[in-house]
C-alpha cells in the first residue's frame, strides 16, 4: 500500500511539472465560474417571466371582470341616471344608447 502512494505522489509531481496541466485547472476553474454566471442568469430571468405571467394573469381577470360588468349594463343603471340627471340639471341634453 505504501508503494502505491508513493506512485500516485510521484505521477502527481510528474504530472504538475507540466505547463499545460495549469493551463488546464485555470480553464476548468473559469468555465465552472462562467456556468455559474449562465445558471444565475438565467434564474432571474426567469423569475422575472413567472412575475410578468403572474401580472397579466391578474390583469387579465381584471379585464374579464369589468366585460362581464359591460355585459349586465343598461342605460337604466342607477349610476347613468345620476349622472344624466345632473347634466339635465346643468342644461346639457343626454343621449344614451346600448351597444349590442
Amino acid at each position: 500500500m505504501n508503494k502505491f502512494f508513493k506512485l500516485y505522489i510521484n505521477e502527481n509531481i510528474k504530472l504538475f511539472k507540466r505547463q499545460s496541466s495549469y493551463i488546464f485547472i485555470i480553464l476548468a476553474v473559469i468555465t465552472l465560474f462562467i456556468a455559474y454566471g449562465i445558471a444565475v442568469m438565467n434564474k432571474n430571468i426567469s423569475d422575472k417571466y413567472v412575475e410578468q405571467e403572474r401580472s397579466n394573469e391578474i390583469l387579465q381577470s381584471q379585464i374579464d371582470g369589468l366585460k362581464d360588468q359591460l355585459k349586465i349594463s343598461n342605460k337604466e343603471d342607477d349610476v347613468i341616471v345620476l349622472f344624466a340627471e345632473k347634466a339635465v340639471a346643468e342644461g346639457y341634453q343626454v343621449l344614451s344608447f346600448d351597444l349590442p
